[in-house]
């Protein structure tokens, strides 16, 4: 129920999306590299699973930056 009410709010799942890839980036920076990219990739794959292809692709194009 909790992820239908937030899934209806698509300005809410993006942000908080946006929010815990930046998260990802700050633990990829100062703590674990590993980890960081593990959260990274958990959003991305977040937005494959509801099929948002575009933003998934937005997110990938930008951990990808980060790792080459």
């Amino acid at each position: 129920m909790k992820l239908q009410k937030l899934l209806k709010d698509d300005t809410k799942v993006f942000e908080k999306s946006t929010f815990k890839f930046v998260e990802g980036y700050k633990i990829y920076l100062t703590e674990s590299k590993e980890s960081g990219i593990k959260q990274m990739d958990n959003v991305i794959k977040y937005f494959e699973f509801i099929e948002s292809k575009s933003i998934a692709l937005y997110f990938q194009k930008r951990l990808n930056e980060l790792i080459d």
